[in-house]
């Protein structure tokens, strides 16, 4: 996996988390300001403190009265965080009712100076925050692997013409190495053998091999004209053209003649028979100092 994949994966986990902690946040207020508004009502609603909703607890001081008026069935630790809440300033606050049990405590005070006081338990809130914090979490962790895959795909997709270009040209550097060896041995041969006999021949006597070499630096340029056709040709196909074989073979031998002489090996051509009426190549010959065969 390329560093830019890891940049790219990178980036949309931070999005992502970015993303998962908003909506954790706008969801537990959003909650939270619901439980406010509950406790609101509650409060309006209140005539005694004997019956509340589910879950929670009401506190009554009425003017003049020292002693408040709690709940039955609340706990010792919830009677003192109610009392202190109603002798105290309204609004709200958030407390622990022992045993690590948190709370949210209410209170109001009434035109006619009555003092009044609820707690709602924060459990159900608080569980429900986590359970929302483990979903975010998960999804988070589902998108980043998503990115990881997404991305390493992307950057396999992104190198594989990469990757092909580096065969084609693998390739051609492998054909023209083998297409141009041949032709280049000749070549070189027949620049040597020109050398030592301008020492010793006047320069006329030469003008044929002269010629010949630069007939076979032609025949080097069109074997490069031929690679680089053959090398379009992966992309479009080439247009049918007639050959004459024969032409071709005479123009090998007559290529080759310095090179395999200097090997002693002597090479004839033959032509014979047609194909679409055409001469083609018929025989390669090869004489080492004996007999034809």
């Amino acid at each position: 996996m390329t560093t830019r994949s890891w940049w790219s994966a990178g980036a949309i986990g931070l999005v992502l988390l970015l993303v998962g902690a908003l909506m954790y946040v706008l969801t537990s207020r959003q909650e939270s300001r619901a439980l406010d508004g509950e406790l609101s009502r509650v409060l309006a609603a209140a005539e005694d403190v004997d019956d509340p909703p589910p879950r929670q607890f009401l506190a009554r001081q009425r003017p003049g009265d020292q002693a408040v008026e709690v709940t039955p069935g609340a706990s010792p630790e919830l009677t003192r965080v109610l009392g202190r809440a109603v002798r105290g300033t309204p609004g709200r606050l958030d407390a622990t009712a022992g045993d690590d049990r948190p709370v949210r405590v209410a209170t109001e005070r009434r035109p006619d100076g009555t003092r009044w006081a609820v707690a709602a338990d924060l459990a159900p809130l608080r569980r429900r925050q986590g359970q929302l914090g483990l979903a975010l979490l998960v999804a988070e962790l589902a998108g980043l692997a998503g990115a990881l895959v997404t991305a390493t795909l992307l950057a396999r997709r992104a190198v594989a013409p990469l990757a092909t270009a580096l065969g084609m040209q693998r390739r051609f550097v492998a054909d023209a190495s083998h297409e141009l060896r041949a032709p280049l041995t000749v070549l070189h041969t027949r620049a040597q053998l020109l050398a030592r006999r301008a020492r010793d021949r006047p320069a006329e006597r030469l003008a044929g091999q002269l010629d010949q070499l630069v007939a076979d630096t032609r025949a080097l340029g069109e074997v490069v004209e031929d690679l680089l056709v053959s090398a379009a040709a992966e992309h479009q196909p080439l247009p049918d053209t007639e050959v004459d074989l024969a032409e071709v073979a005479r123009e090998v031998v007559a290529s080759m003649s310095a090179y395999a002489a200097e090997r002693q090996v002597e090479l004839g051509w033959t032509a014979g028979g047609s194909v679409s009426g055409s001469p083609w190549c018929s025989t390669w010959r090869r004489h080492t100092g004996g007999p034809w065969r």
